[in-house]
């Protein structure tokens, strides 16, 4: 797990997956979460080119320089170190909250009239 500084570059390296054999199918996948279902030429993207130490990634920006986010403006890089560092927005802070409205309880105070005549 690399060790993770706000503000800084980190470093996250890549390795690819072992091959796995599906049943049922002539062909093998990849073992890697995020490219898995698109191919081995999408899941090379993510470590082909990466120099010895690792993809550099800045963290406050959420950029990466691998072909993957060059391409599609994310990686499972830049998702991992959110997930490690827990942070969404690039001040740092938790951005996700519930939004669904609340069901209030009890009986309504204005009913329909239905029920006042009873």
């Amino acid at each position: 797990m690399p060790e993770v500084v706000q503000g800084v570059v980190t470093v996250v390296r890549s390795t690819p997956g072992p091959d796995l054999a599906v049943l049922g199918w002539e062909r093998s996948e990849e073992n890697i979460a995020v490219t898995a279902r698109m191919g081995k030429n999408y899941s090379r993207m993510e470590y082909k080119g990466q120099p010895m130490q690792g993809w550099p990634i800045n963290v406050p920006r959420k950029w990466c320089p691998c072909r993957f986010w060059l391409k599609f403006g994310v990686c499972i890089h830049v998702q991992y170190l959110i997930q490690i560092t827990g942070t969404v927005d690039s001040n740092g802070n938790d951005s996700l909250y519930d939004r669904s409205m609340r069901k209030k309880r009890g009986r309504p105070p204005k009913n329909g009239p239905a029920l006042s005549y009873t």
